[in-house]
């Protein structure tokens, strides 16, 4: 099996047809087998290709820049940017006027981010995830885990913020254990502090078979719950 490099995006090429889309910025190929044709990378992302910096992203050599509309509400300026050129998410903030006090192992609340997003490519989703400081460090996680903005969603962005109850019947016992004003019965948000973070990753939209049977067979068959140990 030949390995065909163009613009440092490598392809394994097969005995099957193999068409270039001319019309891309990099080589996007079509893999045509048994009269069906799998596209490597969706028809829409191929405007949304383009070369990475690679001084800015070591290692990178692709990249994909969905355009997103933002829509700031209430006069709040916009905040949307990585923290380091590394980071894959956007820090967001609370767009609250007054404190809010999660009572840790209380009811999740529903906190505005200050801001409307219209992602428009369905190729793509938006997800909110916690900050790994806040959610390690104070218990500040999401009360529905991961937060998943549709591309066709067009209202205001909120975090459901959830206060961890891991720490309801402690007492500090260092300088860390409870910062930003938190205490051992909530955690303390304040109007623009940045409780979560926002990643744009690609989304696939597979064809469904129903069959009588899977035609397949694995090693690992139907073993999971840590069925290949924990060691």
């Amino acid at each position: 099996m030949a390995t065909k490099k163009t613009k440092d995006v490598q392809v394994q090429e097969t005995p099957s047809e193999v068409i270039q889309d001319q019309q891309a910025d990099v080589s996007v190929f079509s893999v045509t087998e048994n009269t069906e044709t799998v596209q490597i990378y969706p028809v829409s992302w191929q405007d949304n290709v383009v070369e990475s910096n690679v001084e800015q992203h070591q290692g990178s050599s692709v990249t994909f820049q969905p355009e997103v509309e933002i829509e700031m509400l209430e006069g709040n300026n916009f905040y949307l940017e990585h923290a380091t050129d590394g980071s894959a998410g956007f820090d967001v903030r609370a767009a609250i006027s007054e404190p809010i006090k999660l009572i840790r192992g209380g009811r999740a609340q529903l906190i505005p981010l200050g801001f409307k997003m219209h992602l428009a490519d369905p190729n793509f989703v938006a997800v909110l995830v916690p900050r790994s400081g806040n959610g390690h460090k104070r218990g500040l996680v999401m009360g529905n885990g991961t937060g998943v903005i549709d591309s066709d969603y067009l209202g205001q962005v909120y975090v459901s913020a959830w206060a961890r109850p891991n720490r309801t019947q402690w007492t500090a016992t260092h300088e860390h254990d409870f910062i930003d004003g938190d205490t051992p019965e909530y955690i303390l948000i304040n109007p623009g502090d940045r409780i979560g973070q926002l990643m744009f990753i690609p989304v696939a939209h597979p064809k469904f078979k129903v069959v009588e049977k899977l035609s397949g067979s694995t090693a690992r068959g139907e073993g999971g719950f840590s069925s290949t140990g924990t060691k």
